[in-house]
């Protein structure tokens, strides 16, 4: 199943036009994600999956086009700019936990370094994460929220 896009005002619902958009916009970045988590897989280097990150250049065209689609912008224009902007905080908080928990959790195995892990001894947290399958994203922004709160509040 093939999505179709606008262009101009107008749904594009041809194939062609449609593949042709995909070959020049997002075949690359694709691709790069892909190879890199084929890459991990196979060498068992754990960093090359940071590619993921690569994907976020994305996520504001969706978001533009369920801004578009809904439509609703002209009638509730503040309540639509006040939930947009708890939407960008809390993809942006997402994005930071799980980058923060990214780097954490890779070095966690490291006995080189210590991380924020261990260091705030929450090895025995990913444990019970793992065994009772706890939803890590509640966790990692649950984190980085007051982790954003406490820097605000910090003393120079």
């Amino acid at each position: 199943m093939i999505t179709p896009y606008y262009s101009k005002g107008l749904i594009v619902q041809e194939q062609n036009k449609i593949l042709k958009k995909y070959f020049k916009k997002n075949l690359l970045l694709d691709f790069l994600v892909f190879f890199g988590f084929f890459i991990s897989y196979h060498f068992n280097n754990a960093w090359i999956k940071y590619v993921i990150f690569l994907k976020i250049k994305r996520m504001k065209n969706i978001f533009t086009n369920m801004q578009e689609r809904i439509n609703l912008r002209y009638k509730f224009s503040y309540l639509i700019d006040l939930l947009i902007l708890v939407y960008y905080v809390l993809i942006i908080a997402h994005i930071c936990a799980c980058h923060f928990y990214l780097v954490g959790e890779l070095q966690y195995h490291d006995p080189d370094q210590q991380t924020w892990i261990q260091v705030q001894k929450l090895g025995i947290l990913i444990q019970i994460i793992k065994k009772k399958k706890i939803n890590k994203k509640t966790i990692k922004i649950w984190r980085i929220n007051i982790q954003a709160l406490y820097i605000g509040q910090l003393q120079q």
